[in-house]
């Protein structure tokens, strides 16, 4: 059977009107059931649902965390802080902060979450996440940048069906504390956590503290810090940005250095470097090994202020005290090195044969009984005199002429013996005399002999006294090098004690 143009046209058009109809049946039939199942759900939830559920639906309906929750918006909402102090972790000096773990405790009254407890099975309180429910905008003015509150947002907020809102928060924070180290290491510190609105102005927000102090109950102890007092107060300014005032609970927290650690550990090395410094003083001015050893409780001193200049902040306000007790030390350790460069020098110094001046020796003789050594003084002085040395050439030259006048009677011979002048330390002192010789070769060999050792006796003689000058002039030199170490030794005792007497009677508490 053959199939024309039109009959294929009116099949193609009932075909669209068929499936036209079957796809609006289809809808109509998925709305009526999407309908259907959102009632049958909802009813059944409802009857599913607890009760603390339907209050959280309930209070948070049309609830928005962003506005003021009072009636009246003239009125302002009155917050109640309280701080538990748990911990002070860490006190760094050189930045000037101070880490503290502590809980936070605020409340208020929300006027937009209160309930009647009956309609909802004598539900009392329920908690609700704090982005949901609004919360006071409470900053640590002397917070450092990334430490405020950065776990906030993961503490619920309690709330009751009078409308009381309860939010605690424990959390750690690094503030600012500006850092006193005047008296370092037996200092005090007085640092403040200030904590106010950011936003909302006195008549907008009356921030009260709970107590006028800091809740201490579960305060652990700190290793280096002692905790002396910590109070709150409420103030009330005015800034040049706004009109209205902004109130703020400042909290005052004391602490007490424990000075043990650097005392064993930095003040009693430095002590100890001190106490052994006059003791170089016993020790030779001859000795090298003097010089080098003040020298190297110099840079032993020097190493202990570099590290305690590194703990504390770079300011020039205040010289803290161990810092003024290593200045005192080095000026003490520089004194010695000076004084030990001299002595060595007037040690030494009689190798030059420079002879000791009188006003000096009197100097000398003075000092030396004034430190109990004058005895040893005197005896160090050459008290010989060089003509005890020239009489006893005297006489063997006077001995000579003798025998030469017994043994020469008839010729004579004129015969001149010149010697060099006795010198102040003993030479022969221009001695001339006129022997008369006789002509026989035996004796006149002999007393040609005599003649020559006399003459080496004198030289002999000449130099043992410019030797015994000289030593004389060293051992004088040596002895009030002696006298001017023993002097050293008994000052730098007395003023390391004094400098000692003064830090050790020295009260930081009364600054």
């Amino acid at each position: 059977m053959w199939v024309t143009s039109t009959s294929f046209s009116n099949y193609r058009e009932l075909s669209s009107r068929v499936m036209g109809v079957l796809m609006w049946y289809l809808q109509i039939v998925a709305i009526v059931t999407g309908v259907l199942r959102m009632y049958l759900v909802e009813g059944l939830s409802q009857d599913l649902m607890t009760a603390e559920l339907l209050l959280k639906k309930y209070l948070l309906e049309n609830y928005d965390p962003f506005v003021r929750p009072v009636k009246n918006a003239s009125e302002p909402v009155v917050v109640t802080m309280d701080l538990a102090l748990t911990q002070i972790v860490d006190v760094r000096e050189k930045q000037q902060t101070i880490m503290s773990s502590v809980w936070l405790r605020f409340a208020w009254n929300d006027y937009f979450m209160r309930w009647n407890e009956s309609k909802y099975e004598g539900v009392k309180t329920v908690h609700l996440k704090q982005t949901d429910v609004w919360t006071p905008d409470i900053t640590l003015y002397t917070s450092v940048p990334t430490s405020q509150f950065s776990d906030s947002k993961d503490y619920l907020v309690k709330v009751t069906s009078d409308g009381s809102a309860y939010w605690y928060i424990p959390t750690r924070f690094v503030s600012t504390c500006k850092m006193d180290v005047q008296n370092f290491p037996y200092d005090v510190q007085n640092c403040k956590l200030k904590f106010g609105s950011w936003a909302y102005v006195s008549t907008e927000l009356d921030l009260q503290n709970k107590s006028d102090s800091v809740d201490l109950a579960a305060y652990e102890s700190n290793g280096e810090w002692e905790l002396m007092s910590a109070e709150a107060i409420r103030h009330s300014i005015t800034y040049n940005c706004c009109a209205e005032p902004y109130i703020d609970v400042t909290y005052y927290i004391k602490i007490k250095r424990k000075p043990l650690y650097y005392t064993f550990n930095v003040v009693l090395p430095c002590v100890f470097i001190v106490i052994v410094t006059p003791f170089s003083f016993l020790l030779s001015p001859g000795c090298g090994e003097r010089i080098q050893l003040s020298i190297t409780l110099l840079l032993s001193l020097t190493v202990f202020l570099l590290f305690v200049a590194e703990q504390l902040p770079v300011q020039s306000e205040d010289v803290p005290l161990v810092a003024r007790y290593f200045i005192a030390a080095m000026l003490v350790l520089v004194f010695s090195n000076m004084a030990s460069i001299i002595s060595v020098h007037l040690y030494h110094r009689g190798s030059k044969r420079d002879k000791l001046p009188r006003m000096a020796k009197l100097l000398a003789i003075k000092m030396a009984r004034l430190v109990c050594m004058a005895d040893r003084f005197d005896d160090g002085i050459d008290k010989s005199s060089p003509d005890d040395g020239n009489a006893e050439l005297k006489r063997y030259d006077h001995k000579l002429a003798k025998v030469e006048n017994g043994m020469c009677h008839s010729t004579t011979r004129r015969r001149r013996l010149t010697s060099q002048k006795y010198k102040e330390a003993g030479s022969l002192d221009s001695v001339s005399g006129e022997y008369n010789i006789v002509h026989c070769p035996e004796e006149c060999t002999i007393v040609q002999l005599v003649y020559d050792i006399n003459s080496h006796l004198a030289n002999l003689h000449e130099y043992k006294a410019t030797s015994q000058k000289v030593d004389a002039i060293k051992r004088e030199w040596k002895m009030v090098a002696i006298v001017l170490d023993r002097c050293l030794l008994f000052s730098s005792v007395m003023l390391i004690m004094l400098i000692l007497l003064c830090f050790m009677i020295y009260n930081p508490e009364q600054d």
